[in-house]
């Protein structure tokens, strides 16, 4: 019997002309969807199995859409107008959750939009561009990207208290009373996640999911503060030599874009090294720079790393050089609200960023989330 049949006679059956079926029902068995009615709305199973496949479906959309009130048209991110202008990004006001995406080091938000192609009409995608790139290019960078020879552990905690700050500062205005969520890759996850706090702080409600992908634990220690002071002091050369030893294509940039591209590398590398939570100096004595994977699985932990009010995911490769597989799952200790962790076995660094697994599986936890707000909402 079609779902919408089988509620009708439930309905006529049980006096429950006035019970409507929650978001996500049809993918209920009959069974639960009987006693759903017997127990007058009581007994409600979840469907997150079904929701992580069809977060896409026209049903699933429709029933967000008559629970939720449209995101509307909200404040612009910074650069994301000009963004838009040039195709980047796309707006989608009649959307009901909104999910900001972080790129990695020295990139720009154009490399995330094949999130925004893959959205489905419940979820506005909104691409986060840092201060100083991309389509905010004209705007100064953070103080991390310059050379610093007498850095100390205290400026460089400023500079990304800072940085963290202004970025909230960003989004605060555009979120309004909207659900939303965040993803970060690389050096993104980590900004996700210590942005999550501060909007946190803010008194906001936490996002619904934290997504990560390609980015050890925010609490490992992956930077001994020798190798954090020596890098913040390379000229452009070194810092592209440096980059380069981690796998980067710089051999490439062009002469005239050396300075800017190492200043590029320097703010998201230095700002990224310190471990989230800690107020000391790193003490591992090796460097990212030229660690093999069964080195890096070594790298110790900080346990003062807070926890975001949402469920995480994240995703890791054997085949990511840069943060290896291994030291994914610890996120799972920066949070109590659930934590996934997918595993590939051949997909390298960059190429997780917006691969199509990791773009299903975020919409899918987030279809989750979603339901479980609906749900809460009902109660």
């Amino acid at each position: 019997m079609a779902f919408e049949a089988l509620v009708a006679e439930l309905q006529v059956e049980f006096f429950a002309d006035d019970l409507d079926p929650p978001p996500g029902a049809e993918h209920w068995s009959a069974a639960d969807l009987r006693l759903y009615y017997e127990t007058g709305g009581a007994h409600a199973p979840t469907a997150e199995h079904a929701l992580l496949d069809e977060w896409g479906s026209e049903r699933w959309t429709a029933a967000v859409q008559k629970a939720l009130p449209a995101v509307g048209q909200g404040a612009w991110l910074p650069g994301e107008e000009a963004g838009r202008r040039r195709g980047c990004g796309q707006p989608n006001p009649e959307a009901r959750v909104r999910l900001y995406l972080l790129y990695g080091v020295a990139d720009v938000s154009l490399s995330l939009q094949k999130f925004v192609a893959a959205a489905p009409p419940w979820v506005e995608v909104r691409l986060v561009e840092f201060g100083g790139h991309g389509f905010r290019s004209k705007e100064p960078l953070s103080p991390a990207a310059d050379s610093q020879p007498q850095l100390t552990v205290q400026q460089l905690q400023q500079q990304r208290a800072d940085f963290i700050a202004q970025l909230a500062d960003d989004i605060e205005p555009t979120v309004g009373g909207a659900p939303y969520a965040l993803y970060g890759f690389s050096f993104g996850a980590l900004v996700a996640y210590e942005l999550a706090l501060e909007l946190q702080r803010r008194a906001l409600s936490p996002p619904l999911l934290l997504a990560v992908a390609g980015r050890g634990a925010p609490h490992c220690v992956s930077m001994g503060w020798p190798t954090i002071s020596n890098f913040a002091a390379l000229p452009a050369k070194g810092v592209l030599d440096w980059m380069r030893g981690l796998g980067f294509n710089t051999s490439n940039i062009p002469q005239s874009m050396h300075q800017r591209a190492a200043s590029l590398f320097r703010m998201g590398m230095i700002l990224g090294a310190m471990p989230s939570g800690s107020s000391e100096k790193p003490t591992l004595q090796a460097s990212l720079n030229g660690t093999t994977v069964e080195q890096k699985a070594q790298f110790p932990h900080t346990d003062t790393a807070a926890c975001v009010g949402c469920k995480v995911l994240a995703f890791g490769s054997d085949a990511d050089t840069i943060w290896p597989a291994v030291l994914v799952p610890r996120w799972q200790d920066v949070t109590k609200d659930g934590f996934r962790f997918t595993r590939f076995q051949d997909v390298e660094h960059h190429a997780l960023m917006c691969h199509r697994t990791v773009m299903a599986q975020t919409f899918g936890e987030l279809a989750v989330a979603t339901a479980r707000l609906l749900d809460a909402m009902q109660k």
